[in-house]
């Protein structure tokens, strides 16, 4: 069974192509080795089960297969290090230091089981190569899941110390309670005793944590994570048997072979498609769910402890009490930074709206003056004609320009004609009705609409009106005489936007010809403007 599983490993080894990065493994490679390590797994299992040649056989073939994995996984993750690039290199070297080191403790134990033909005594030198394996599988956890964003400190803090309590319990419950009750031989072998599960907790713990909260995740790290399980599994079975002095080769070592050849697969996994970083991925509300897991098992315990009347000590009770409250904590946490969150939003909300309004003001709206521009005129005088033809009320347009203003320019500078220019459009807006729209068409040329204005003599009245301001000095140019010319035209039933606005501006033009020969503004009914002066 050694001999084929390292023929076909290597085999899979080899198809990726030597140690050259950016090889990959091929796909059918990788499912090769996939099948064989489910046939070694059933094969295993159902060895010890059956205790196939009898019970030295059976402990041979036991620590054989549990070596051969372990170094299988070892050789493969670092290999996979070798090919890897950038940040996914340190992770797979720190796993294949961590299962040769468990497979040079399982070297040890081999040779006193199976050559020297006793049992190992426990505590071992096997026991260095086990325990000094988990620093670097924490290790190699930690390398592998780059932190993603996780909310506030706290909260952080909360979920890690709910993870732990709720490990703790689970763990305290089945195992270190029994391994602290049985003691040990010697100082030495009970804090090897308790060391074991207090370090597969602690493994756990990390894998659990990361897996919810890391920033990427993808199939090679997914077969790492349910190995490292597998392995903490039997690490803990292992532990309370040997506390108990009732441990023998039994189906629980199945999962330390399972554990290794499963990280030897995501070594594999890692290099189909090779050359292809791990890519950032948002952290999926399913993997943020993993943490509450052990929270589960805690509760189904706790209450499985009290139907069965099997109670509990002072100890796991203290651990429940102490997690509730972090429970309690974490969702009063998660509330406020709804709350926050909520009012943040309302707020980001707030300053957009005002964002679009000043970015569709700025659209609509000429910079200079603040008026209206000529898109905005356009818009709302389409739908005073519309409005005009349901109701059978005219709509007038007149149209404002300047006369003199290049002298202005000329004499003043552009400063004063752009302050000048502030001023003609304070004076248009106060000599209009409320409801009317003064918009500036561009240079020194204006534009005014009048909905609703009933009869020409509306109309007369506001050009009037505005010819009389402007009658007043300009503090921007108090020297030069400033007039403006303004032609209106009035809608007719068939008046569409461009023959209105044309009226208005030969209105507009025929008033400034005639400028000191007529008294009142240029007016055109429709398409058919009459010239004028204001």
């Amino acid at each position: 069974m050694k001999s084929l599983a390292v023929s076909n490993l290597a085999v899979a080894a080899r198809d990726a192509g030597g140690a050259r990065t950016g090889r990959a493994v091929t796909v059918s490679s990788f499912w090769g080795a996939a099948v064989l390590v489910a046939l070694v797994s059933a094969g295993f299992l159902a060895w010890t089960i059956l205790g196939i040649g009898g019970s030295q056989t059976t402990i041979a073939v036991d620590d054989f297969v549990e070596l051969v994995a372990a170094l299988a996984g070892g050789f493969l993750c670092v290999w996979a290090g070798l090919q890897a690039v950038g940040r996914r290199r340190r992770p797979w070297f720190l796993l294949g230091v961590a299962a040769l080191c468990w497979g040079a403790g399982e070297a040890v134990w081999t040779i006193l089981e199976v050559f020297m033909h006793h049992p190992a005594p426990f505590p071992s030198h096997a026991d260095a190569g086990f325990l000094l394996a988990v620093p670097f599988e924490i290790a190699a956890v930690v390398s592998f899941f780059p932190a993603g964003r996780s909310g506030s400190r706290l909260r952080i803090g909360l979920d890690a110390a709910v993870l732990a309590l709720a490990l703790f319990f689970v763990s305290w419950t089945f195992v270190l309670e029994r391994t602290v009750l049985a003691g040990g031989p010697s100082f030495l072998a009970f804090g090897l005793s308790v060391a074991y599960p207090a370090a597969d907790l602690v493994t756990l713990l990390i894998l659990l944590y990361a897996i919810s909260r890391a920033s990427a995740f993808d199939g090679a790290v997914a077969l790492v994570s349910l190995g490292l399980a597998f392995l903490t599994v039997s690490d803990s079975t292992f532990t309370y048997l040997t506390s108990l002095q009732s441990y023998h080769t039994n189906p629980v070592d199945v999962g330390w072979v399972v554990g290794f050849l499963l990280i030897g697969l995501g070594a594999l996994w890692s290099r189909v498609g090779a050359g292809l970083e791990l890519q950032d991925v948002p952290v999926s509300r399913s993997r943020q769910v993993v943490q509450y897991f052990p929270v589960v098992a805690t509760a189904l315990v706790a209450g499985y402890s009290g139907i069965t009347g099997r109670g509990l000590g002072t100890v796991a009770m203290a651990t429940l009490a102490v997690l509730a409250v972090l429970v309690l904590a974490r969702q009063f946490s998660a509330l406020s930074d709804v709350s926050r969150l909520t009012v943040e939003l309302e707020t980001s909300m707030v300053t957009l709206r005002g964002q679009e309004e000043r970015m569709r003001h700025q659209a609509f709206h000429d910079p200079l003056t603040g008026l209206s521009n000529r898109d905005l005129f356009h818009d709302r005088l389409n739908q005073a004609l519309a409005q005009s033809r349901r109701s059978g009320e005219p709509i007038a347009v007149a149209y404002v320009d300047l006369d003199n203003f290049k002298e202005v320019n000329d004499t003043l500078g552009h400063g004063a004609g752009d302050r000048l220019l502030v001023s003609v459009a304070e004076r248009l807006s106060a000599g209009i009705r409320p409801g009317d729209t003064a918009a500036r068409m561009g240079g020194d040329e204006f534009a005014l609409l009048l909905p609703a204005v009933g009869s020409a003599a509306i109309v007369d009245a506001i050009a009037d009106r505005l010819r009389v301001s402007f009658e007043k000095p300009f503090a921007a140019a108090p020297e030069i005489k400033l007039t403006a010319a303004i032609g209106t035209a009035m809608s007719g039933a068939d008046t569409d936007l461009d023959s209105l606005l044309g009226s208005a501006d030969t209105a507009m033009y025929a008033a400034k010809a005639a400028s000191g020969r007529a008294q009142g503004p240029g007016r055109a009914a429709g398409a058919s403007p009459k010239q004028g002066l204001s």
